[in-house]
């Protein structure tokens, strides 16, 4: 919880820091989120949009997996949000997104909010946590709500 609302803190940080830009993150991704000794994050790689190319951007970036891109076709702020849902859906489910970092690569068009979605809709919802998270303080009702909001982010309606 505190990885997570210390990246959230983080990306608010950056939109009221630089309120008249539209500079999203862009890239961000667990490898772009350091802990320092008290494990406390901290966002790398941020304002990488501007310098990188489309087509590399598009095969690397992070953001530019995000639906809002495909409607608006750059990183903002809403693919942020979505990428922050992917964040917290890896680490609910200990699951790097290799599919939603592939995706359209090898015939397998899944990635880690789809079959997240795909499992809670079949009610089989204890079946996604990491089972070496499971027995920690606050349990399962916590990591619900937590798993509840990072599938709110990954909404594949824009408008969502």
């Amino acid at each position: 919880m505190k990885i997570v609302k210390g990246v959230a803190r983080g990306l608010a940080y950056l939109y009221e820091s630089f309120p008249g830009q539209n500079l999203p993150h862009g890239h961000l991704k667990s490898s772009n989120v350091v802990l320092d000794h008290s494990f406390e994050p901290h966002l790398t790689e941020y304002g990488l949009v501007p310098v990188m190319t489309k087509s590399h951007a598009q095969r690397f970036m992070a953001a530019y997996k995000a639906p809002e891109v495909n409607q608006f076709g750059r990183p903002n702020v809403k693919s942020d949000v979505w990428c922050l849902g992917i964040l917290i859906l890896e680490l609910l489910t200990g699951k790097f997104p290799a599919n939603y970092l592939r995706h359209g690569k090898g015939g397998n068009n899944s990635d880690l909010a789809t079959w997240v979605d795909s499992v809670v809709r079949e009610e089989w919802t204890g079946e996604v946590f990491d089972k070496d998270i499971m027995g920690t303080r606050n349990g399962e009702g916590e990591m619900l709500k937590l798993l509840r909001i990072g599938m709110f982010c990954c909404k594949w309606s824009v408008e969502s």
